[in-house]
C-alpha cells in the first residue's frame, strides 16, 4: 500500500540518504546510483525512507548480516553488476537507519518488479 498523500515526514531525503551512508555499508562505496522512496511501515503506518543503491560493488555473499559480518567469499569478478543492491531503511521521523541487506535483483520476479517501477 502506497503511503498517504500528504505523508510529511519529519526526515527529509536528503537526511534519509545521510543516515544511510553513515550505515558503513558492506560494499566497497561503489555504485552507479541510489534513490529513495518514501514508504510507511508497520500497523501505525509510520513513515519510512527506503534507500536504494544499485550496481554496488563487492557485496559480501554468505550467511550473517552487516554487523561485523565478513564475506564468505571474495567478489566475483564481475561484483560491480547493475543488479546489485543494497537497500536501508531510515525512520522518517527519528532519521536512524534500522535495517540494511543486501540482493541480486532478479527482473522475472513479479515483487521486485513491482517495487523497481513504484520507485521510478
Amino acid at each position: 500500500m502506497p503511503p498517504p498523500s500528504g505523508l510529511q515526514p519529519a526526515v527529509t531525503a536528503t537526511q534519509a540518504f545521510q543516515a544511510a551512508w553513515e550505515q558503513e555499508p558492506p560494499f566497497d562505496k561503489k555504485f552507479t546510483s541510489v534513490h529513495a522512496t518514501l514508504a510507511v511501515h508497520g500497523a501505525d503506518r509510520t513513515p519510512v525512507w527506503v534507500i536504494t543503491y544499485t550496481g554496488v560493488c563487492d557485496v559480501p555473499t554468505g550467511p550473517g548480516g552487516p554487523a561485523g559480518s565478513q564475506p564468505t567469499s571474495g567478489p566475483a569478478p564481475d561484483s560491480c553488476s547493475a543488479d546489485k543492491r543494497w537497500h536501508v531503511d531510515v525512520d522518517g521521523t527519528s532519521g536512524k537507519a534500522y535495517s540494511a541487506f543486501a540482493y541480486t535483483y532478479d527482473p522475472t520476479d513479479r515483487e521486485q518488479q513491482a517495487l523497481e517501477d513504484q520507485s521510478s
